[in-house]
């Protein structure tokens, strides 16, 4: 009789218990998840791909054929990961889980196919064709008043693939520190924190296609600067005399 008359005040406790913690052990996974905010969540990887594929373009005057071609360049060396953290391969052709994406290349046009972190539901976005960084770099030479050093310096940025692959690393860092205060409401303080976030194109292996030797990230000479103040923080390249005084649109 007295073990009966305990059994629905355990069995109140266990159900409490139970409304207190996720429903699932997905949730608990989906917690590492590096678009996670607490206003909303950020599909990371169609991010990664179609910024990713917009900076080849800029570099190459093309879209990558594959995602593995991308990689390959050296242009973004980022794991791309679901919502739930499985392992995520845009060459695969299929949608197979939340978060999901592969890419599609039909005659040099350049199609992102990704699923919803959330919902699972499906979409699709073409890629707009970017203008490169030599047409935009030549721009600024027939537009702006400069001077023989700075006209000089900008013609070997316009001939320089490896230059140019540095201002595509740059532009989506920037991009990716933008999503970084997005998800978390405040900017990465140091370089270490934006590259072991998870929301980082890059990391501390990827070769600097100046040096042939990874990034130090110190503002040295063919180097990265990463730059914080109150407000933000940013990165940008650093030529021998420091920054170029001329604003590069990475």
């Amino acid at each position: 009789m007295e073990s009966n008359g305990y059994k629905p005040i355990v069995l109140a406790f266990l159900l409490t218990i139970l409304c207190l913690v996720p429903c699932s052990a997905q949730d608990f996974v989906a917690i590492e998840y590096p678009g996670r905010g607490d206003a909303y969540i950020v599909n990371v990887a169609q991010a990664m791909v179609t910024h990713s594929c917009n900076r080849y373009y800029k570099v190459f005057g093309r879209f990558p054929e594959t995602w593995s071609q991308l990689t390959d360049s050296g242009l973004q060396e980022a794991q791309l990961y679901g919502y739930l953290m499985q392992e995520i391969d845009p060459d695969d052709g299929s949608l197979d889980f939340n978060s999901d994406v592969y890419l599609e290349n039909n005659k040099g046009q350049l199609y992102c196919h990704w699923l919803d972190p959330i919902t699972g539901q499906p979409s699709r976005i073409r890629l707009q064709f970017p203008k490169t960084y030599t047409h935009d770099i030549d721009t600024m030479r027939n537009s702006l008043d400069l001077s023989s050093e700075q006209d000089g310096r900008l013609e070997e940025y316009a001939t320089s693939e490896s230059r140019q692959l540095q201002f595509a690393h740059i532009g989506l860092m920037r991009e990716f520190i933008g999503i970084f205060h997005d998800v978390k409401g405040y900017y990465p303080s140091s370089i270490d924190e934006f590259l072991s976030s998870g929301l980082s194109p890059i990391n501390r292996d990827t070769v600097n296609p100046l040096t042939g030797y990874p990034y130090e990230f110190d503002g040295s000479f063919n180097d990265i600067e990463f730059q914080v103040n109150e407000m933000f923080s940013t990165v940008t390249h650093m030529d021998q005399d420091g920054r170029f005084s001329v604003g590069i649109d990475y």
